[in-house]
């Protein structure tokens, strides 16, 4: 505890020589500039800005879309498809909430080390969240107010009140689809205060961490590529062996299920869930021991050693993301692919939606991700690596993600239609998801190269400069 208190005084007599004239100002004026550097700090970014305002823009239009969907349901007869459906819809608008959320988030991810700085100099974890909320909230206001309006405008304009003839869109009904649309907005407020509050009084707990920026996770030498370590201390992975041989028992029989019983049955349902979360458990499992075990024949390639490592890292920080893709987009393609005609297209409407807002989410925290390889860059570039070289070590990594974004989904998808009559639409069904990949594909790899030309000709002018 002394070394820590001491530490901290350092920390402040180096900041406090540093900025000598900022403390000289009143106490009015000293706020007055940590506020404007909150701001400065959160909103510094002017395309993570852009990304962030077309995030939350596109999932309000969505959001007002699905409530204006929820409300009007009940003047269509469906049978007994109308419960299902309208659990449907409510689980799809929370999802767009928990996004909404999740977005706020990863601002606080990106400007941990600067936040960090401020509270060094005597700024409290509340105020910071009250600072916080007043702005992000006021930008999620203004944006709820016009994703919903465009909403309004696109359904009386372009759909004529009506969506495939299946739902009548009533304009007595806009009064209450704006009170669900605020409703929303403050159970956001609410949850993003209380985050927002955890994760600042969870930087200034451990705050020399964050300043020091030391990762709080200590990376164990793995047991096949420990060859340097004595035998002694090395401990072969039998829990996780044992996990993954139960883990793949329990795939392949699912797997085998859904290959042998029909789509209508329940059963198909319980084997995709099975197939579906066994997968995500495997991987996470499987890649740091597969970069483990075959970590020998890695270091021969000077590429694929720090891909692989990379590629590691990105999918611990998208795991949740990528659970929601691979969880979410099978059984929306269940859902559809079972349906009636009247409720198919309230199911395709939803499968959109949300698979344009996930994958705008995984963008936007793909940006942020990237903005903390910074320091990669320069120490690669600085070692020898060129331009090219590390460039291809991001394009791989990213290469790897999506191939394991495309493979589970694709591979339920060509199950289904192998077990029904395929038409245009379950052919289009497979395009809705595999075209907005494609595009966040190319817009990744165009981040990347901005981004590391950028940092490397910054880096090259400050070196002159010395």
């Amino acid at each position: 505890m002394l070394l820590k208190n001491n530490r901290l005084l350092q920390i402040r007599i180096v900041l406090l020589k540093q900025f000598y004239p900022f403390y000289k100002l009143n106490i009015n004026e000293r706020g007055e500039i940590m506020n404007s550097l909150v701001n400065k700090i959160l909103f510094r970014d002017y395309l993570k800005n852009r990304i962030l305002i077309s995030t939350l823009f596109i999932i309000s239009i969505f959001e007002y879309l699905l409530i204006i969907l929820l409300n009007n349901i009940s003047n269509n007869d469906y049978g007994y498809t109308i419960a299902l459906t309208k659990y449907i819809l409510a689980l799809t608008l929370m999802l767009f909430v928990f996004l909404a959320i999740y977005v706020n988030m990863f601002l606080i991810e990106d400007s941990q080390f600067q936040l960090s700085v401020l509270m060094v100099n005597g700024k409290s974890s509340y105020s910071l969240t009250k600072q916080i909320m007043r702005r992000y909230l006021m930008i999620l206001f203004i944006i709820t107010c016009l994703g919903s309006l465009v909403g309004y405008l696109f359904i009386g304009f372009v759909l004529n009140g009506n969506v495939g003839n299946v739902i009548f869109i009533n304009n007595s009904d806009f009064l209450n689809s704006v009170y669900l649309v605020f409703l929303l907005f403050l159970l956001k407020c609410i949850y993003i205060f209380m985050i927002n509050v955890g994760k600042l009084r969870n930087i200034r707990f451990k705050l020399i961490s964050y300043l020091n920026n030391i990762s709080r996770k200590e990376n164990k030498v793995g047991y096949f590529s420990s060859f340097i370590v004595e035998k002694e201390t090395k401990k072969f992975p039998y829990v996780k062996v044992i996990c993954l041989i139960l883990l793949f028992m329990v795939f392949f029989g699912a797997f085998n299920l859904i290959c042998t019983v029909q789509l209508e049955y329940l059963n198909f349902f319980i084997g995709m869930m099975g197939v579906i979360i066994s997968f995500i458990l495997i991987t996470r499992i499987l890649i740091p021991i597969l970069f483990d075990f075959f970590h020998k024949h890695l270091l021969k390639s000077k590429i694929w050693i720090i891909a692989y490592n990379d590629f590691i890292s990105l999918y611990q920080n998208i795991l949740s993301l990528i659970a929601m893709i691979v969880t979410i987009i099978p059984i929306f393609l269940y859902l559809i692919f079972i349906s009636n005609e009247d409720p198919k297209i309230i199911y395709i409407i939803c499968y959109f939606v949300t698979i344009v807002s996930l994958i705008m989410c995984c963008f936007f925290k793909y940006y942020v991700y990237f903005n903390g390889k910074k320091k990669q860059i320069i120490t690669l570039n600085s070692i020898g690596y060129t331009f090219k070289d590390i460039y291809r070590i991001q394009i791989r990594e990213l290469f790897l993600m999506f191939v394991l974004l495309y493979f589970l989904p694709t591979v339920i998808y060509i199950i289904m239609i192998l077990k029904i009559n395929i038409t245009i639409l379950e052919m289009v069904l497979l395009l809705i998801y595999v075209v907005p990949l494609a595009i966040l594909y190319i817009f990744n790899k165009i981040l990347i190269k901005n981004k590391m030309r950028e940092v490397i000709e910054n880096e090259q002018q400050f070196n002159r400069s010395e």
